[in-house]
């Protein structure tokens, strides 16, 4: 397996560092696939995943009137190379 992630996943982990550097929460929500199963969030804020659309934008909705500004940076080859050695 390469070590560069597939263009598409670079572009939406770029994506998401954009958004999130603005604080674009709708667009952040935008990213989720919501017409399959539910979307599932496990993040290190919540004692229990949330599940299903409804709960995700509750989430987001907190965040947006908590969080005033951000910078994120990720290294789309780095989250490639440990994602898909883990599976």
């Amino acid at each position: 397996m390469s070590g560069s992630p597939p263009s598409d996943v670079a572009d939406l982990v770029r994506d998401y560092d954009e958004r999130w550097t603005r604080l674009d929460f709708d667009g952040l929500a935008d990213l989720w696939e919501r017409d399959g199963p539910q979307p599932v969030y496990m993040g290190e804020e919540y004692a229990a995943p949330l599940i299903g659309n409804d709960e995700l934008d509750r989430h987001w909705e907190r965040i947006a009137g908590r969080i005033k500004a951000a910078s994120v940076s990720a290294t789309p080859s780095c989250a490639w190379c440990c994602s898909a050695g883990s599976g």
